[in-house]
């Protein structure tokens, strides 16, 4: 009996023993894996105000906290509840002991592929009362962009799904499951409020004290778009590894356009204006969608091609994207002018599955210039439509479209739960297994809405290109390149009256519809509005816009760059909707 009692008091001993030691274990990695971050302050929507060179709200600090280096991690984790009091002596010396271990062992995000999507399409609504952000620091002209600049659309999403979100010009976000986090860095559970400006036009930037500037000079931009949360009153950012894909619709797809984030520079310009900096390059891959949802029935083929087209051996290939679907639609509309010649166009395609789909592009760019060589054509019928046609696969071939992204990349189902892990286990860095799911995610969505036939994308409408990137940040982001422009430059002057900066402070532009770009005017020691580096003989719009007693002030001057050094303003009272019609010139 004493002998059995010894073993009992001596294993509920040793139990203690290592439960205890185990509590200590799990606290201290606890601990060590947390990330501590301040509070914010009146965290309004007026706030979501542009990015700055400041830290983000996210990595700032409080004078009594010190957060965890950040790059130790490689994503952000919940923040556990602290350690009880009693172990905070001990778990000090261990965590001290396995810091520098940790810094060097990667924590995966846990991901799922979502059991739902929801899909938001754009209605004005007046329901959702959150202040619009703001379009550039705070100036004198604030109440007249406040009026000018492009209305926010607002949308309310479950952070718990994936969301594809179709905004009021035709933009997409696809937007990841669980991808906003809180000031803690948790995972927010409660809904939250998107908020978008997309400006696809230069007057729409100009008007939204938007310039084009980088800190290496000046770009050439097809499009902007903002992109801000909000929830439970607060300002929430997106998770490390976890981006927006957004396409945008453009008449022309610049394939070296580079993803710029934007930020105040108060040094380079009037008002903390914009300063664009290089982010991630365009994405070219492209999303397959299964063959028999894509519209080639809508196209008059014939039996013998639809049947081809429909061979599932081109499930999966660039044959089966949204792309394609595209360029079949403008050839079979064409079909009169290259006199139905359908199948040796096709043909390319069928023969360069492995390539990318601009090869194939440029392919059918030299094409239809060589049936101007050819009986009916070379004796003057039809030239021009020929041309036009071989045009038009050189644009298509300018947009650098690469391969059709894998089903299953890497041998992975994307569809299982585990299918982020398993793609981790292959290599994969956690934002290239992101990318995979989140492409799963956004094609499934596309497969919905055209098995529901609301058809997103209509094929049957007319054909535009779409700029393709992924952003991992919230606030601005511009699609753009620098201008290659081999000419001298000049400078210029602008002269306004005395009276008319004093009593206006106004900001002065200038704007090259051209080269989609636009420029503000520096300021120098005798307070004389200035541009430099502006290239000689480009053709340009000079704008002056003032504000007083709730009126907007404007000069609009048209000026070749080169012909004088100095140009003339003098601002008078216009109406908002006169303003616009000024300048919507720069659209045309």
């Amino acid at each position: 009996m004493r002998t059995s009692l010894l073993i009992l008091i001596l294993t509920f001993g040793l139990v203690i023993h290592f439960s205890f030691k185990h509590q200590i274990k799990t606290n201290a990695a606890n601990q060590n894996s947390s990330i501590t971050v301040s509070n914010i302050k009146d965290p309004s929507f007026s706030q979501l105000a542009l990015p700055s060179n400041e830290p983000s709200l996210a990595t700032k600090k409080s004078d009594n906290q010190t957060p965890v280096n950040k790059t130790e991690l490689d994503v952000d984790v919940d923040t556990p509840t602290s350690p009880e009091e009693n172990y905070q002596n001990l778990l000090s010396d261990m965590v001290s002991r396995t810091k520098t271990k940790r810094a060097n062992k990667k924590t995966l995000a846990p991901t799922s592929v979502p059991v739902a999507t929801q899909f938001i399409p754009y209605q004005k609504t007046n329901t959702v009362t959150a202040s619009p952000m703001a379009t550039a620091a705070e100036n004198s002209l604030a109440p007249l962009f406040e009026k000018t600049s492009e209305e926010s659309q607002f949308f309310k999403v479950d952070n718990t799904k994936h969301t594809l979100i179709q905004c009021k010009k035709g933009t997409l976000l696809s937007i990841p499951d669980n991808c906003f986090i809180d000031e803690t860095g948790r995972i927010v559970k409660t809904p939250v409020t998107i908020e978008v400006k997309e400006i696809l036009d230069l007057s729409d930037m100009l008007l939204s004290n938007l310039t084009t500037m980088s800190p290496y000079g000046m770009l050439t931009t097809d499009e902007m778009i903002c992109v801000k949360a909000l929830a439970d009153g607060k300002i929430v950012r997106l998770q490390k590894h976890k981006g927006i894909y957004i396409e945008m619709p453009t008449s022309k797809r610049t394939a070296d356009a580079w993803i710029c984030e934007g930020r105040t520079q108060h040094s380079q310009a009037k008002d903390g204006q914009f300063i664009w900096a290089a982010s991630v390059k365009q994405q070219a891959s492209l999303i397959t969608l299964p063959l028999n949802l894509l519209k080639f029935k809508d196209f008059d083929l014939g039996d013998k091609i639809l049947n081809q087209l429909t061979n599932p051996k081109y499930e999966g290939t660039l044959i089966a994207t949204r792309e394609f679907e595209e360029r079949l639609q403008y050839i079979q509309a064409n079909k009169h002018i290259h006199e139905n010649r359908i199948a040796p166009i096709l043909a390319y395609f069928f023969r360069n599955l492995h390539r990318n789909l601009y090869e194939v592009d440029e392919m059918l760019h030299r094409y239809f210039a060589s049936l101007l060589e050819v009986t009916p054509y070379q004796d003057g019928n039809r030239v021009a439509e020929i041309k036009a046609m071989s045009e038009q696969f050189k644009i298509y071939a300018a947009e650098k479209l690469g391969k059709a992204q894998h089903l299953k990349p890497y041998g992975v189902n994307l569809n299982q739960a585990n299918a982020f892990q398993q793609l981790r286990n292959q290599g994969l860095s956690s934002k290239k297994a992101n990318q995979f799911i989140q492409a799963h995610q956004f094609r499934q969505t596309l497969i919905n809405d055209r098995l529901n036939e609301s058809l997103i994308s209509n094929p049957v409408a007319k054909l535009a290109a779409r700029n393709t990137f992924t952003t991992y940040q919230t606030g601005w982001s511009s699609v753009a390149i620098s201008p290659k422009l081999n000419r001298p430059r000049r400078k210029l002057y602008t002269q306004l009256s005395a009276n008319e900066k004093a009593a206006l402070n106004p900001n002065v532009f200038i704007a090259f519809k051209n080269l989609k770009t636009i420029i503000p005017a520096s300021l120098d020691e005798n307070g004389q509005y200035y541009f430099k580096g502006l290239p000689l003989g480009e053709e340009a719009l000079l704008v002056a816009l003032g504000f007083k007693n709730n009126q907007p002030f404007t000069d609009v001057v048209s000026f070749t760059v080169g012909e004088s050094t100095t140009q003339d303003l003098s601002m008078r009272a216009t109406t908002y909707d006169m303003l616009q019609y000024q300048l919507s010139v720069l659209d045309l």
